[in-house]
Formats: structure tokens, C-alpha cells, sequence
């Protein structure tokens, strides 16, 4: 049974006051969670013991999961309590007859309806500093990774505002609502990946109840590939009388974007109707480039003919006379004659030095259409060089036309996850979720959930195209932010609600299940004197919008058990081994719920080695956390 929270009394802090603002806020990123420490400061009175109810100010989906707190120079640790017996035991230390003595000092800090709540009963009165460790799970935009903290926070050390826009920000990661604004970690790890596959797939999973849910995420750097810095392109341009005048501009603004892309680049533009012609009497630099080539193909009359091969052969013969990459960007309407129109793109492709990559643009009379389009005529020849169709259209009104994505690759295009035998989880809000057969641009990550029975190992394969190169990738969740996952888990908003109990208890935070308590002092207790905040007599257990899940008569927060037998919290991942008679000793040291160490005494070598996987894999329930213990259990036999 669980009754009304005792409230937290302070000298500065009336009724109704607004959450208390942390003094000192310090963070670090660790995988794709934001590890906070916040300090706060509260000022209380001697012999105190009800008050008005306290809210803590925390980032949107922060979980606290461990901290301190000191009083006239002496620091206690918070210890992690089922929320009923923490709530209990700070219930106890008000007695009506008061019981003599000198009082304790207590803190409790416990969760419910989505707040945060601290109450503390002081003995003696002065500064109260509660130091909080808060887990906060990130979204990913370029190369930063977010959380929406309190607008009164000062900024966190470590971090920086966003450099994008809020609108971008809200589409990646969601709206900062009640009051909170976004900042981030730097996250640079994908940029240091080679240049063309700058993507990161990472993939963490945990059991829960019956079964095992993993998370998968794809990352891409702000940069996916750099312009290569030997680039030569010839820039192969339809100067065929099917033109219609908008799209002879689109080809024009193309071109020039093109060219002020690349500044530095080597190109040639190579003009074809029924017979082709370079514009430029050698390989000339971009920039230096730009004045004459805009200049004659303003002047270009059109003429009869659509011979694209005319045009791939002169290109082919200019790029047999430079080294470095060679590109080919086709412009042109793809009305062909019959003949072209049947010609194996195998064929075409020959009309061209070994190792040639070409992309076709079709120009459009639709100002600001810019999209891959990978089904046009002459789709196959540009799939053959691992280029790409694209349909561009003129710059609109706004904005000049970019077209860096001819330049170099800026998407994860034809996104798929396949994971054999699991079924997908329904979409966490906060993030982008990965779609199949849709484009990721650089800069961005989506996040893929799946759940599949309990024990088992998902191999996830995400595939794609960067331009026309297949990007394919394997990856195996690890268990190694297993905490971190299932503490994210207990935030989703559409997990079932049979695992929702589970993740909440799993979680080892401040939630419906658990709270966080520490009490020092003397066996007296203090006298009930009713108030805003406290009466003796009312549980909540059936109160809507109670503290807690009273109303849920035996599934409230878990009890520990006296003795923790490993052996049978391990027996699945055990038999995985195959033991046989062989018994098998381990040793296991523990730092709180952390495993430190594992010894394993085995006649078999792999015995040993199987055992002692399985034990460093798992994360059983320990029923006293200690700084320092050693558990023993005896496997197979």
C-alpha cells in the first residue's frame, strides 16, 4: 500500500511553487544516450517533515537513475528501492505519539503521472544539495545529437545549441513541448568513415518479459562522400529541337549550378542534336570555365537529331585524354530515335573509357522539381556506371538550384531492413522511422524497432543504394547498452502493455516502480501535523491519478528476493552450453548491479568459455546493491 507522497518543506519554496532549477548542470555522451549531472540546491528547516510537494525540472524523457545528497558537509548515497517499500519506509518516520530520540534525515525522490517529485525530512536545517545522475535518450541531427531540456537550464558543459533549424529539428527528433529547447552533443564519429559511406548502423537489443526487442538505427554523416579532387566531367548536353524552352533553361541553370559546384573541377561540354561538338577547345577549370560556356549555349540554335551515342562517343574521346575520375552528366529529354531506344545500355556504356560514371538529367519545365527517378529510357545505361536518373527542374524564385547530388552522393536511397523472424514494434514518436524503400539524406538517421521471442540473436540487414553502388550492411544487436535500451523502452508510448510493467522494473530508474531514498540519523520520528502536502490516514491506493500503479494489487514495485540464485536466472542462457555432468564453478563480482569480473573453474576449456559469456551477456536481478560483492553458483552437474 502505497499512501500520498510526504511533501518536501523549504524556507524559499511556497505552495505551488515552479520545479526547482539545477545550480550546476554538467553532461557527456555515451553510445545514444546523454549522461546528465545536475545539482540542486534547497534550502530547508530544522525538524521538518511536510510542506508543499517539490518537481524536479528534467529533460523531456529523462530518467534519474542514481545520485547523492549532502547537509552540513556530509554526503549519503541514494539507493535504488521498490517505490512502495521507499515510500514505506519515508511514511515511517512520522509517528503520532511521536516517538522520542533524535530524527532522521531523509530524501526520497520517487516518480509518477510523468513528474518527478523530491520530499525530504530534515532534522536539522540548512542547504540541501541533491546531486542526480539523469539518463536521456538522443535523436541524431548532423552530426549532433539532441535533448530538450527546461528552458531555465543554463547550457550544459560539453554541449552546444542547435545549428539547425527548428523545423528540421522538430522533423528528426520530434516537438520540444512544454517549454524546452533543444541541445546537443557533438557526434563525429560517422564523418571519420571513408568518403562515400559515411554511414553508421548500430544496433543494441534486451530481453523483456517474453521476449527480445532490438533497436537499430542508420546514421549519415553531414558529408556522405567528398568531390573527388582530380574530378573531370563532361557535361553532354541535348541541343535537339524536342526541347520545350523551359527545359532548355532547366539545362542551362543545371550546367552552371554544375560548374559552381565544382569549382575546381576539370570539364568539357560536349553539345549533340544529330552530330555532336565540344564547346571548349580543351579541358579547361570550372570556375575560369563558366563566363564562355554559359555565354554559347545561350547562342545555341537547335537543330534535328537526338543521337546520344554521337554525343557518349565525342564525350568518350575527351575523357581518354585525362586521367582522374571521370564523370559524364547526360542532359537531355530522352526522346530518341527507335534504334537508340533499343540499344543495349551495354553497348552505350562502351562508347566510353573503362570506369566511367554517368548520370542522366532530364530537364523539366517544373520549376524546383529535383528527385531521382531511377525508370526512364535511359535509366539502365546511367544503373550500368553506377550512376543515377534525376529530373530537375529550374531553380524556383526562393532559393538557387543546387544540384551537389550530381556532385556527389547525399542519400541512403531504396532503404531496407530485413530481420528473418522478427516482426517490427510500432514506431517510437520521437525520431524518424526507418521506411522501407525510402531515401535517408545525409545528415539524418532513422531508428527501426523489432521484437522477436526471448533469447533470441536478430542479424538485421540494412541495404541501400548510394547512387547506383548497393550499400548493404549486417548488423547483430549488442547487449551492451541493454540498461540504456530498456530504459527507453519504459518511455515508449505504444509499447504493449504487457511489456510496459517489465520495462519499468528492468529499468532500475526513478519511476511507477522504483524511487530513490536514502536516510540517516536517529530512531525519532516526527509528528503528523497534517497540512497541504500530508495526512496519515489517506492512501491513494485506488486514487486516480495517485502516485504510483496502486490500484494494481500485486504487480507494483518487485520485491527483491532474500537470496539470489543465478544459477536459475541464467538456466536458459545456461543450457545453451551443454554442460552435460560437468559441474562448473563461477564466481561472479558485482560494483552495485554491475558484473566487474567473472571466474569460472571448468575441466573443459569450453565449458569455461561458454559460461563465462553467458554470465558477462546477462543483467540479473540483485536483490542488496553493494559496492562490492562476490556471487557464487554451480552450473551443470
Amino acid at each position: 500500500m502505497r499512501w500520498l507522497p510526504l511533501a518536501l518543506l523549504l524556507a524559499s519554496t511556497p505552495v505551488g511553487a515552479s520545479p526547482i532549477t539545477p545550480v550546476r548542470l554538467t553532461g557527456k555522451l555515451d553510445g545514444t544516450t546523454a549522461r546528465i549531472s545536475a545539482r540542486y540546491a534547497l534550502t530547508v528547516e530544522a525538524n521538518a517533515w511536510e510542506g508543499p510537494l517539490t518537481e524536479l525540472e528534467l529533460p523531456r524523457d529523462g530518467l534519474v537513475t542514481g545520485g547523492s545528497v549532502s547537509l552540513a558537509g556530509v554526503t549519503h548515497e541514494l539507493g535504488l528501492f521498490g517505490a512502495d517499500a521507499a515510500s514505506a519506509k519515508f511514511q515511517a518516520l512520522a509517528a503520532d505519539p511521536v516517538k522520542p530520540g533524535a530524527k532522521s534525515t531523509a530524501v526520497l525522490i520517487e516518480s509518477g503521472d510523468g513528474i518527478t517529485r523530491i520530499s525530504v525530512a530534515s532534522a536539522r536545517g540548512g542547504t540541501l544539495l541533491v546531486d542526480l545522475e539523469i539518463a536521456v535518450p538522443t535523436c541524431y541531427v548532423r552530426e549532433a545529437r539532441y535533448l530538450a531540456v527546461p528552458t531555465t537550464w543554463k547550457q550544459i558543459a560539453g554541449t552546444t545549441r542547435p545549428v539547425t533549424s527548428d523545423v528540421e529539428l522538430a522533423a528528426a527528433c520530434g516537438l520540444p513541448t512544454d517549454e524546452r529547447v533543444w541541445t546537443g552533443f557533438a557526434n563525429k564519429d560517422v564523418a571519420k568513415l571513408p568518403s562515400g559511406a559515411r554511414v553508421a548502423v548500430s544496433g543494441a537489443r534486451t530481453d523483456l518479459g517474453d521476449q527480445t526487442i532490438a533497436r537499430v538505427e542508420v546514421t549519415l554523416a553531414n558529408v556522405l562522400a567528398d568531390i573527388p579532387g582530380d574530378l573531370a566531367t563532361a557535361l553532354v548536353i541535348d541541343n535537339s529541337r524536342s526541347l520545350a524552352t523551359d527545359e532548355r533553361t532547366a539545362q542551362r541553370e543545371i550546367v552552371a549550378a554544375y560548374l559552381k559546384g565544382a569549382p575546381a573541377s576539370r570539364v568539357q561540354v560536349v553539345a549533340f542534336a544529330r552530330h555532336a561538338k565540344p564547346l571548349l577547345s580543351q579541358w579547361t577549370v570550372a570556375a575560369s570555365g563558366a563566363p564562355a560556356i554559359e555565354q554559347r549555349l545561350t547562342r545555341m540554335v537547335a537543330e534535328n537529331g537526338s543521337n546520344v551515342d554521337a554525343g557518349l562517343a565525342e564525350a568518350g574521346t575527351w575523357l581518354r585524354k585525362i586521367g582522374g575520375t571521370r564523370r559524364v552528366v547526360l542532359i537531355t529529354d530522352e526522346h530518341m530515335a527507335a534504334r537508340l531506344q533499343a540499344t543495349p545500355a551495354e553497348v552505350l556504356q562502351r562508347l566510353l573509357p573503362p570506369g566511367t560514371l554517368l548520370h542522366v538529367v532530364v530537364p523539366s519545365a517544373m520549376p524546383g522539381l529535383h528527385e531521382r527517378d531511377d525508370n526512364g529510357k535511359l535509366a539502365p545505361l546511367a544503373a550500368i556506371t553506377k550512376g543515377i536518373r534525376m529530373l530537375i527542374g529550374s531553380a524556383e524564385s526562393t532559393a538557387a538550384l543546387d544540384v551537389s547530388r550530381l556532385l556527389r552522393p547525399t542519400s541512403l536511397d531504396e532503404l531496407a531492413l530485413t530481420a528473418p523472424g522478427w516482426s517490427a514494434l510500432a514506431a517510437h514518436e520521437r525520431g524518424l522511422t526507418c521506411e522501407s524503400g525510402g531515401s535517408l539524406l545525409q545528415g539524418g538517421a532513422c531508428t527501426w524497432w523489432g521484437q522477436g521471442a526471448r533469447g533470441s540473436t536478430p542479424s538485421i540487414t540494412v541495404e541501400g543504394k548510394i547512387w547506383g553502388t548497393a550499400f548493404k550492411r549486417v548488423v547483430t544487436p549488442s547487449r551492451a547498452h541493454a540498461t540504456d535500451l530498456v530504459r527507453e523502452l519504459s518511455l515508449h508510448p505504444v509499447l504493449p502493455s504487457e511489456l510496459r510493467d517489465v520495462a519499468d522494473a528492468e529499468a532500475r530508474a526513478v519511476n511507477a516502480k522504483w524511487s530513490l531514498y536514502a536516510a540517516w540519523g536517529g530512531p525519532g520520528t516526527y509528528e503528523t501535523r497534517g497540512g497541504a502536502g500530508f495526512s496519515g490516514e489517506i492512501c491513494s491506493c485506488d486514487a486516480p491519478g495517485g502516485f504510483g500503479r496502486g490500484s494494481h494489487t500485486g504487480h507494483g514495485a518487485p520485491t527483491p528476493p532474500a537470496q539470489v540464485d543465478l544459477r536459475t536466472q541464467l538456466a536458459a542462457q545456461l543450457a545453451t552450453c551443454n554442460l552435460g555432468n560437468e559441474r562448473v564453478a563461477v564466481d561472479v563480482e558485482l560494483t552495485f548491479a554491475e558484473i566487474v569480473d567473472v571466474h569460472v573453474r571448468a575441466t573443459q576449456p569450453r565449458h569455461a568459455q561458454c559460461v563465462a559469456e553467458v554470465v558477462w551477456e546477462s543483467a540479473p536481478q540483485i536483490a542488496h546493491l553493494r559496492p562490492f560483492q562476490i556471487m557464487s553458483f554451480v552450473a551443470g552437474g
